[in-house]
């Protein structure tokens, strides 16, 4: 009667008790769960939880499907989905189960779905006598790993922005790649998107690696780069990451100033305003920022073609320059310029400029004598060329072409201009008649020389003309005179 009441005592009170222990590794993870239970217990009697001894997350019981897999139609123990609570079905003789083996163990084998895992539950049954025998079970979880982990990428350390003149094999970024599956599954490979001027060394430390330049930088066609990293793990099928830096090429003074033209010729015209800028010179450069600044100066030398850089005045800033012009002192200037960057150290360019003055019609003709002065022998020959007058201007082209003609007026001075014939083209002077030196000794006129520039210029010049004497008359004996108005001839020498 003692034993049938200690008896319903232990049904009032089942005996269940268990002990949890999880051990994991790099390539998956196992757990050992261990449940002891006395026979003969009531149906509905909890065993344990098994989603919380497994640290499976309850809210997904249902939806990974969560169930004891039994070949039994009668199974002994079920699973609760909603909680992951295992309970009894019905009562457990433990003789009948495990006849009379010693250590009285129940597998089970539970399944989860999406990832797939697989735990082997055994639970541990013992007697129910006055001194219960029992026995440990254990619950054997080997989770297999699946491909549910992408690699991670992780940039450690970068250099945003990397000299142009960077040597192949400069570091640009350290990268960590790291994935939580195991085996094949976290086994990454690494390597670089775009056909770009770099490439991925792996490191002596697994799982690291440096960006590296492969090929020479030239920030002038390429300055910045999207560089994406791709990283591909193993597994079936296999999972990737991608990251994606960017990569800016920063500047150096590799680039001297270029001039805008060549050859640089300038075609200005004379007689500029004072102080007003007559041509412009310009160069630009392919580096940026300071680099790209440049500043203009004249280049002064002894040299001969040098000799008129003393009346420029360049701005250094913009490349004017300022030259007071006088074609009829120089008519073309050729110039050294030189342009300046200022990177460090600072690269030149030079560029010999011709300036061409261009003529304005700004010089009268000048003759040759002022005034001329021209003796003509009597009984010169009509129509015959008597004297010439030249005239000069020192422009050029049309400015400098000159006609002639003669000024004829009323006044007294020119009334003798009428015997004469200028040509117009060379200034010769032709006697439309004998001068006679017993009627006319001297006389002067006006000549008017006349340029063919817009507006014309003209310059007078007064010619004195002085006629010479010829023999050309007898003598005259005007006294005595006959008294009958016959001239007398004498014959001897006065004085006799």
């Amino acid at each position: 009667m003692e034993q049938r009441g200690y008896r319903a005592l232990r049904e009032r009170q089942p005996s269940v008790t268990y002990m949890v222990a999880l051990i994991f590794f790099w390539s998956g993870a196992s757990a050992q769960i261990r449940y002891s239970i006395s026979e003969e217990l009531k149906e509905g009697t909890v065993v344990g939880n098994i989603a919380k001894d497994l640290g499976i997350d309850l809210s997904t019981l249902k939806e990974r499907g969560l169930r004891i897999v039994s070949g039994s139609n009668e199974p002994l123990f079920q699973l609760n989905q909603d909680d992951g609570i295992l309970y009894v079905t019905r009562k457990i003789d433990r003789e009948e189960v495990c006849d009379r083996i010693t250590v009285c163990l129940i597998n089970l084998k539970t399944v989860l779905e999406n990832p797939l895992e697989i735990h082997y539950v055994a639970v541990e049954a013992s007697d129910k006598g006055p001194v219960p025998l029992t026995t440990d079970k254990s619950v054997i979880v080997k989770i297999i790993d699946v491909n549910d982990n992408a690699p991670e990428i992780e940039v450690t350390s970068f250099s945003k922005a990397i000299p142009e003149d960077s040597r192949p094999g400069t570091t640009v970024a350290l990268i960590s790649v790291n994935d939580l599956d195991s085996g094949l599954n976290g086994k990454v490979l690494c390597s670089v998107m775009e056909d770009l001027p770099f490439t991925l060394m792996s490191s002596l430390q697994d799982n690291m690696y440096s960006v590296v330049t492969k090929l020479p930088l030239d920030r002038e066609k390429v300055s910045q780069y999207d560089l994406t990293i791709v990283a591909t793990d193993q597994g079936h099928p296999p999972l990737s990451s991608v990251k994606t830096i960017s990569v800016v090429v920063s500047d150096v003074n590799d680039n001297s100033p270029e001039f805008s033209l060549s050859p640089y010729t300038f075609y200005v015209t004379e007689n500029n305003e004072p102080g007003a800028s007559v041509f412009c010179v310009s160069a630009s450069d392919r580096d940026i920022d300071e680099n790209a600044f440049i500043s203009y100066h004249i280049l002064r030398d002894s040299g001969e073609e040098n000799k008129w850089a003393s009346f420029l005045n360049l701005n250094s800033e913009n490349g004017n320059i300022v030259l007071p012009l006088d074609r009829e002192k120089v008519s073309q200037y050729d110039l050294t310029i030189v342009a300046t960057d200022q990177g460090h150290p600072p690269l030149s360019s030079v560029k010999t400029i011709s300036v061409v003055v261009s003529d304005v019609n700004d010089n009268s003709p000048e003759f040759s004598l002022s005034p001329y002065t021209f003796y003509v022998t009597e009984n010169n020959e009509p129509g015959a060329s008597v004297f010439c007058v030249s005239a000069s201007d020192r422009d050029i082209d049309e400015n400098a072409f000159i006609s002639y003609h003669i000024l004829r007026d009323s006044g007294e001075e020119n009334k003798w201009a009428s015997f004469l014939n200028l040509n117009s083209e060379n200034g010769n002077i032709v006697a439309l008649k004998s001068f006679d030196f017993e009627t006319l000794k001297t006389f002067k006129f006006q000549v008017v020389a006349t340029d063919s520039g817009i507006p014309s210029l003209s310059s007078n010049v007064t010619v004195n003309v002085f006629i010479l004497d010829q023999n050309d008359n007898a003598p005259v004996i005007l006294y005595p005179v006959s008294t009958n108005g016959s001239e007398c001839s004498y014959a001897g020498s006065w004085g006799e």
